[in-house]
């Protein structure tokens, strides 16, 4: 949890685009036990990278999200010190290594929130995901912004 906690704090602005304020104590307690409705705890899976005992990345994904065949990732999220150096895309292989696992797993799914947009978009894009047109409003502490749903293929 302190690793989790580190990594938060080293992307300060992430946390000020997606929530209007900065990073504080819980936000890593509540990237790890935050759930869509309906959701339960056995669909949430973290991925973390490690260099050695530093986390350098980690993500959120649920399994059978919105629909039994999607894994949503809910944060991708790298060192803030170490932007550029690969470990988005490194993460993100693990996030498709461990949904193929899942049989029934046939796409990954993101929301972009907006304020996060000309930061995000273009990562994603280099993954191969795409925007499916569906949004939804999205309310962070400070923030009223509005999320665009992608996704990708599995294959």
């Amino acid at each position: 949890m302190g690793e989790l906690a580190r990594l938060f704090e080293s992307n300060d602005g992430y946390t000020r685009r997606v929530s209007g304020r900065s990073h504080r104590e819980g936000d890593a307690d509540s990237a790890l036990v935050a759930l869509p409705p309906g959701v339960s705890k056995s669909q949430k899976y973290g991925l973390g990278l490690w260099n050695k005992r530093e986390l350098v990345a980690f993500a959120d994904v649920i399994r059978g999200w919105p629909a039994p065949e999607v894994a949503h990732i809910g944060l991708l999220m790298t060192h803030g010190d170490q932007h550029g150096q690969g470990l988005g895309m490194q993460m993100h292989k693990a996030i498709l290594e461990a949904s193929k696992s899942w049989l029934e797993i046939s796409s990954l799914r993101i929301s972009i929130v907006n304020t996060n947009a000309e930061t995000a978009n273009g990562f994603w894009t280099t993954l191969g995901y795409e925007p499916t047109g569906e949004s939804a409003i999205y309310e962070g502490d400070l923030v009223k912004s509005v999320a665009r749903v992608w996704v990708r293929s599995l294959t």
